[in-house]
Protein backbone atom coordinates (compact mmCIF):
# COMPACT_ATOMS: atom_id res chain seq x y z
CA UNK A 1 0.00 0.00 0.00
CA UNK A 2 2.89 2.37 0.75
CA UNK A 3 4.15 1.95 -2.83
CA UNK A 4 0.83 3.31 -4.14
CA UNK A 5 1.20 6.34 -1.89
CA UNK A 6 4.80 6.91 -3.04
CA UNK A 7 3.69 6.72 -6.68
CA UNK A 8 1.03 9.36 -5.97
CA UNK A 9 3.60 11.58 -4.25
CA UNK A 10 5.97 11.28 -7.23
CA UNK A 11 3.16 12.29 -9.57
CA UNK A 12 2.38 15.20 -7.28
CA UNK A 13 6.01 16.38 -7.30
CA UNK A 14 5.96 16.45 -11.12
CA UNK A 15 2.77 18.49 -11.44
CA UNK A 16 2.16 20.70 -8.43
CA UNK A 17 3.96 23.85 -9.57
CA UNK A 18 2.16 24.12 -12.92
CA UNK A 19 -1.19 23.26 -11.36
CA UNK A 20 -0.91 25.92 -8.67
CA UNK A 21 0.23 28.81 -10.86
CA UNK A 22 -1.53 28.26 -14.18
CA UNK A 23 -3.82 31.21 -13.41
CA UNK A 24 -0.81 33.34 -12.54
CA UNK A 25 0.96 32.57 -15.81
CA UNK A 26 -2.22 33.11 -17.82
CA UNK A 27 -3.01 36.30 -15.88
CA UNK A 28 -6.54 35.08 -15.06
CA UNK A 29 -7.00 35.74 -11.32
CA UNK A 30 -10.08 34.19 -9.71
CA UNK A 31 -10.77 37.09 -7.34
CA UNK A 32 -9.73 40.63 -6.44
CA UNK A 33 -7.68 39.26 -3.54
CA UNK A 34 -5.85 36.98 -5.94
CA UNK A 35 -5.31 39.83 -8.42
CA UNK A 36 -3.67 41.85 -5.61
CA UNK A 37 -1.55 38.84 -4.74
CA UNK A 38 -0.39 38.45 -8.36
CA UNK A 39 0.56 42.15 -8.49
CA UNK A 40 2.58 41.79 -5.28
CA UNK A 41 4.34 38.72 -6.66
CA UNK A 42 5.16 40.59 -9.89
CA UNK A 43 6.59 43.48 -7.88
CA UNK A 44 8.75 41.12 -5.84
CA UNK A 45 10.05 39.40 -8.98
CA UNK A 46 11.08 42.71 -10.52
CA UNK A 47 12.61 43.99 -7.28
CA UNK A 48 14.77 40.90 -6.78
CA UNK A 49 15.52 40.01 -10.40
CA UNK A 50 13.85 36.67 -9.71
CA UNK A 51 13.10 34.13 -12.46
CA UNK A 52 9.68 34.45 -14.05
CA UNK A 53 8.92 30.75 -13.42
CA UNK A 54 7.29 31.64 -10.13
CA UNK A 55 6.45 28.82 -7.73
CA UNK A 56 5.33 27.95 -4.23
CA UNK A 57 8.90 27.94 -2.90
CA UNK A 58 9.52 31.48 -4.15
CA UNK A 59 6.50 32.88 -2.30
CA UNK A 60 7.42 31.12 0.94
CA UNK A 61 11.07 32.13 0.83
CA UNK A 62 10.04 35.76 0.29
CA UNK A 63 7.64 35.77 3.28
CA UNK A 64 4.64 36.54 1.09
CA UNK A 65 2.27 34.72 3.45
CA UNK A 66 -0.85 36.78 2.76
CA UNK A 67 -0.33 36.44 -0.99
CA UNK A 68 0.17 32.69 -0.62
CA UNK A 69 -3.15 32.32 1.16
CA UNK A 70 -4.96 34.34 -1.54
CA UNK A 71 -3.40 32.32 -4.36
CA UNK A 72 -4.09 28.96 -2.73
CA UNK A 73 -7.56 29.43 -1.35
CA UNK A 74 -9.35 32.26 -3.16
CA UNK A 75 -12.75 31.38 -4.71
CA UNK A 76 -12.24 29.59 -8.01
CA UNK A 77 -8.90 28.05 -7.04
CA UNK A 78 -7.81 24.67 -8.36
CA UNK A 79 -8.75 22.85 -5.14
CA UNK A 80 -10.13 23.50 -1.67
CA UNK A 81 -6.89 22.33 -0.09
CA UNK A 82 -3.33 22.40 -1.39
CA UNK A 83 -0.77 19.60 -1.37
CA UNK A 84 2.85 19.70 -2.38
CA UNK A 85 5.91 17.50 -2.22
CA UNK A 86 8.57 19.06 0.01
CA UNK A 87 11.84 19.53 -1.87
CA UNK A 88 15.31 19.77 -0.33
CA UNK A 89 15.66 23.30 -1.73
CA UNK A 90 13.18 24.51 0.90
CA UNK A 91 15.11 23.14 3.89
CA UNK A 92 15.69 25.75 6.63
CA UNK A 93 13.37 28.39 5.16
CA UNK A 94 11.51 29.74 8.21
CA UNK A 95 7.96 30.77 7.37
CA UNK A 96 4.43 31.05 8.73
CA UNK A 97 0.93 31.32 7.27
CA UNK A 98 -2.69 31.61 8.36
CA UNK A 99 -3.72 28.01 7.58
CA UNK A 100 -2.94 24.58 9.01
CA UNK A 101 -0.09 22.50 7.61
CA UNK A 102 0.13 18.72 7.91
CA UNK A 103 3.58 17.18 7.49
CA UNK A 104 3.51 13.46 6.64
CA UNK A 105 6.70 11.42 6.19
CA UNK A 106 5.95 8.86 3.48
CA UNK A 107 9.51 7.52 3.54
CA UNK A 108 12.73 8.28 5.40
CA UNK A 109 13.56 10.45 8.41
CA UNK A 110 13.38 14.23 8.56
CA UNK A 111 13.89 17.12 10.96
CA UNK A 112 11.09 19.59 11.65
CA UNK A 113 11.29 22.82 13.69
CA UNK A 114 8.30 24.71 15.12
CA UNK A 115 8.67 27.89 17.19
CA UNK A 116 12.11 26.90 18.46
CA UNK A 117 11.30 23.23 19.13
CA UNK A 118 13.23 20.57 17.16
CA UNK A 119 11.15 17.55 16.15
CA UNK A 120 12.43 14.31 14.61
CA UNK A 121 9.92 12.58 12.34
CA UNK A 122 10.24 9.06 10.94
CA UNK A 123 8.38 7.20 8.21
CA UNK A 124 4.64 7.15 8.93
CA UNK A 125 4.70 9.98 11.48
CA UNK A 126 2.71 13.21 11.26
CA UNK A 127 3.14 16.72 12.60
CA UNK A 128 0.31 19.26 12.36
CA UNK A 129 1.35 22.93 12.50
CA UNK A 130 -1.17 25.44 13.81
CA UNK A 131 -1.85 28.67 11.84
CA UNK A 132 0.82 31.36 12.31
CA UNK A 133 3.35 28.95 13.87
CA UNK A 134 6.87 29.73 12.63
CA UNK A 135 8.33 26.54 11.19
CA UNK A 136 10.79 24.96 8.76
CA UNK A 137 12.03 21.56 7.65
CA UNK A 138 15.61 21.35 8.90
CA UNK A 139 16.68 18.05 7.39
CA UNK A 140 15.35 16.25 4.31
CA UNK A 141 17.18 14.70 1.35
CA UNK A 142 15.70 14.48 -2.16
CA UNK A 143 15.55 10.92 -3.45
CA UNK A 144 15.83 9.41 0.02
CA UNK A 145 12.99 11.12 1.90
CA UNK A 146 9.45 11.65 0.64
CA UNK A 147 7.47 14.27 2.55
CA UNK A 148 3.92 15.47 1.95
CA UNK A 149 2.84 18.99 2.89
CA UNK A 150 -0.93 19.31 3.12
CA UNK A 151 -2.09 22.93 3.43
CA UNK A 152 -5.54 23.12 4.96
CA UNK A 153 -7.71 26.26 5.22
CA UNK A 154 -9.03 26.89 8.70
CA UNK A 155 -12.67 26.43 7.69
CA UNK A 156 -12.12 22.89 6.35
CA UNK A 157 -9.95 21.96 9.34
CA UNK A 158 -12.51 23.28 11.81
CA UNK A 159 -15.49 21.66 10.12
CA UNK A 160 -13.90 18.23 9.74
CA UNK A 161 -12.00 18.19 13.04
CA UNK A 162 -14.58 19.72 15.35
CA UNK A 163 -17.49 17.82 13.79
CA UNK A 164 -15.69 14.63 14.74
CA UNK A 165 -15.15 15.88 18.29
CA UNK A 166 -18.75 17.05 18.54
CA UNK A 167 -20.06 13.61 17.56
CA UNK A 168 -17.65 11.55 19.67
CA UNK A 169 -17.24 12.45 23.34
CA UNK A 170 -14.29 10.09 23.85
CA UNK A 171 -12.35 11.58 20.95
CA UNK A 172 -13.19 15.04 22.27
CA UNK A 173 -11.52 14.11 25.55
CA UNK A 174 -8.56 12.59 23.70
CA UNK A 175 -8.01 15.84 21.82
CA UNK A 176 -8.24 18.02 24.91
CA UNK A 177 -5.80 15.84 26.84
CA UNK A 178 -3.50 15.75 23.79
CA UNK A 179 -3.34 19.53 23.79
CA UNK A 180 -2.10 19.55 27.40
CA UNK A 181 1.66 19.44 27.79
CA UNK A 182 3.90 20.47 30.70
CA UNK A 183 5.68 23.07 28.56
CA UNK A 184 2.38 24.48 27.26
CA UNK A 185 3.44 24.08 23.62
CA UNK A 186 0.31 24.03 21.48
CA UNK A 187 1.54 25.25 18.09
CA UNK A 188 2.03 21.72 16.81
CA UNK A 189 0.76 18.18 17.35
CA UNK A 190 2.93 15.12 16.70
CA UNK A 191 1.43 11.69 16.01
CA UNK A 192 3.71 8.67 16.18
CA UNK A 193 2.90 4.95 15.80
CA UNK A 194 0.20 5.80 13.27
CA UNK A 195 -1.99 2.93 12.02
CA UNK A 196 -1.44 1.36 8.58
CA UNK A 197 -4.72 2.89 7.37
CA UNK A 198 -3.08 6.34 7.31
CA UNK A 199 -1.22 5.49 4.09
CA UNK A 200 -4.50 4.62 2.38
CA UNK A 201 -6.17 7.80 3.62
CA UNK A 202 -3.24 9.93 2.46
CA UNK A 203 -3.31 8.29 -0.97
CA UNK A 204 -7.04 9.09 -1.27
CA UNK A 205 -6.36 12.73 -0.37
CA UNK A 206 -3.54 13.04 -2.92
CA UNK A 207 -5.54 11.33 -5.68
CA UNK A 208 -8.56 13.58 -5.02
CA UNK A 209 -6.31 16.64 -5.17
CA UNK A 210 -4.75 15.54 -8.46
CA UNK A 211 -7.91 14.46 -10.23
CA UNK A 212 -10.96 15.48 -8.21
CA UNK A 213 -13.55 17.86 -9.63
CA UNK A 214 -17.16 17.73 -8.49
CA UNK A 215 -17.86 17.66 -4.74
CA UNK A 216 -14.15 17.73 -3.83
CA UNK A 217 -14.77 19.92 -0.78
CA UNK A 218 -17.21 17.38 0.68
CA UNK A 219 -14.88 14.51 -0.10
CA UNK A 220 -11.96 16.32 1.53
CA UNK A 221 -13.98 17.14 4.66
CA UNK A 222 -15.17 13.55 5.00
CA UNK A 223 -11.69 12.13 4.41
CA UNK A 224 -10.12 14.43 6.97
CA UNK A 225 -12.74 13.35 9.52
CA UNK A 226 -11.51 9.78 8.98
CA UNK A 227 -7.85 10.88 9.15
CA UNK A 228 -8.21 12.83 12.40
CA UNK A 229 -10.37 10.09 13.92
CA UNK A 230 -7.70 7.46 13.20
CA UNK A 231 -4.95 9.68 14.62
CA UNK A 232 -6.75 10.53 17.84
CA UNK A 233 -8.08 7.01 18.31
CA UNK A 234 -4.52 5.67 18.33
CA UNK A 235 -3.01 8.45 20.41
CA UNK A 236 -1.77 7.42 23.88
CA UNK A 237 -2.24 10.39 26.18
CA UNK A 238 -1.22 11.06 29.76
CA UNK A 239 -3.68 9.13 31.96
CA UNK A 240 -4.02 11.89 34.55
CA UNK A 241 -4.74 14.47 31.86
CA UNK A 242 -7.40 12.27 30.29
CA UNK A 243 -9.12 11.61 33.60
CA UNK A 244 -8.97 15.30 34.49
CA UNK A 245 -10.39 16.39 31.13
CA UNK A 246 -13.12 13.75 31.42
CA UNK A 247 -14.18 14.98 34.86
CA UNK A 248 -14.15 18.66 33.86
CA UNK A 249 -16.15 17.92 30.68
CA UNK A 250 -18.78 15.99 32.66
CA UNK A 251 -19.18 18.81 35.20
CA UNK A 252 -18.42 21.80 33.00
CA UNK A 253 -21.52 23.83 33.84
CA UNK A 254 -20.90 23.90 37.60
CA UNK A 255 -17.36 23.09 38.70
CA UNK A 256 -14.84 24.37 41.25
CA UNK A 257 -11.23 23.46 41.89
CA UNK A 258 -12.26 22.29 45.38
CA UNK A 259 -14.68 19.75 43.89
CA UNK A 260 -12.10 18.44 41.43
CA UNK A 261 -9.35 18.21 44.06
CA UNK A 262 -11.62 16.20 46.36
CA UNK A 263 -12.58 13.85 43.52
CA UNK A 264 -8.90 13.12 42.79
CA UNK A 265 -8.04 12.84 46.50
CA UNK A 266 -5.89 15.96 46.88
CA UNK A 267 -5.96 19.02 49.10
CA UNK A 268 -7.00 22.02 47.01
CA UNK A 269 -3.71 23.91 47.46
CA UNK A 270 -1.55 20.92 46.51
CA UNK A 271 -3.83 19.97 43.63
CA UNK A 272 -3.11 23.34 41.99
CA UNK A 273 0.57 22.44 41.66
CA UNK A 274 -0.26 18.92 40.41
CA UNK A 275 -2.44 20.31 37.62
CA UNK A 276 0.27 22.79 36.62
CA UNK A 277 2.96 20.10 36.64
CA UNK A 278 0.94 17.57 34.61
CA UNK A 279 -0.71 19.87 32.07
CA UNK A 280 1.37 23.05 31.90
CA UNK A 281 -1.67 25.17 32.85
CA UNK A 282 -3.17 26.61 36.00
CA UNK A 283 -6.57 25.11 36.79
CA UNK A 284 -8.56 28.18 35.69
CA UNK A 285 -6.56 28.36 32.44
CA UNK A 286 -7.25 24.70 31.78
CA UNK A 287 -10.97 25.11 32.53
CA UNK A 288 -11.18 28.05 30.12
CA UNK A 289 -9.44 26.10 27.35
CA UNK A 290 -11.84 23.16 27.68
CA UNK A 291 -14.87 25.46 27.82
CA UNK A 292 -13.80 27.34 24.69
CA UNK A 293 -13.06 24.07 22.88
CA UNK A 294 -16.61 22.94 23.65
CA UNK A 295 -17.93 26.33 22.52
CA UNK A 296 -16.36 25.89 19.08
CA UNK A 297 -18.24 22.64 18.49
CA UNK A 298 -21.54 24.07 19.73
CA UNK A 299 -21.16 27.15 17.55
CA UNK A 300 -20.34 25.13 14.43
CA UNK A 301 -22.83 22.29 14.73
CA UNK A 302 -25.86 23.64 16.59
CA UNK A 303 -28.19 26.58 16.08
CA UNK A 304 -27.96 27.54 19.75
CA UNK A 305 -27.68 31.24 20.43
CA UNK A 306 -24.37 32.50 21.80
CA UNK A 307 -26.10 33.17 25.12
CA UNK A 308 -27.15 29.51 25.23
CA UNK A 309 -23.65 28.37 24.26
CA UNK A 310 -22.18 30.51 27.02
CA UNK A 311 -24.52 28.94 29.58
CA UNK A 312 -23.95 25.39 28.32
CA UNK A 313 -20.20 25.64 28.90
CA UNK A 314 -20.54 27.06 32.40
CA UNK A 315 -20.22 30.82 32.04
CA UNK A 316 -22.41 32.83 34.39
CA UNK A 317 -21.84 35.92 32.27
CA UNK A 318 -21.98 36.09 28.47
CA UNK A 319 -19.63 39.07 28.65
CA UNK A 320 -16.97 36.88 30.29
CA UNK A 321 -17.41 34.29 27.54
CA UNK A 322 -16.95 36.96 24.85
CA UNK A 323 -13.86 38.32 26.60
CA UNK A 324 -12.17 34.91 26.95
CA UNK A 325 -13.10 33.89 23.41
CA UNK A 326 -11.72 37.05 21.83
CA UNK A 327 -8.52 36.77 23.83
CA UNK A 328 -8.01 33.18 22.63
CA UNK A 329 -9.11 33.45 18.98
CA UNK A 330 -8.56 37.15 18.17
CA UNK A 331 -12.20 37.56 17.09
CA UNK A 332 -15.63 37.61 18.71
CA UNK A 333 -17.86 34.49 18.83
CA UNK A 334 -20.18 36.16 16.30
CA UNK A 335 -17.29 36.69 13.89
CA UNK A 336 -16.05 33.12 14.32
CA UNK A 337 -19.47 31.60 13.64
CA UNK A 338 -19.96 33.76 10.56
CA UNK A 339 -16.51 32.86 9.22
CA UNK A 340 -16.77 29.10 9.68
CA UNK A 341 -20.42 28.27 9.01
Amino acid sequence: MREKLLDAVKELSDSYSSKLFERYRNNTPASENERSAFEAIDKTIKGRNAPSAINYNFILSNNMNRELSHVLFSPGCTADIYINYHGEVMNNVIHSHDFFEIIYVCRGNIGDWVDGVDISLRQGEICIHNPNARHKITQMTDGEDFVLNILLPQDIFHRSFYEMLFEDRELDQFFNSFMLSPDGSINFMVFRDTPAAIDTIMELIVQEFLRGKNASRFIFEATFVVLFGELLRNYKSNDFSRRLVSYITDHITDITIKDVAEYFGYHKNYFTSVVKSETGYKFNELLTRIRLQKALSLMLFTDNSLEEVSSQIGYKSTASFYCHFKEAYKMTPDQYRKLHT
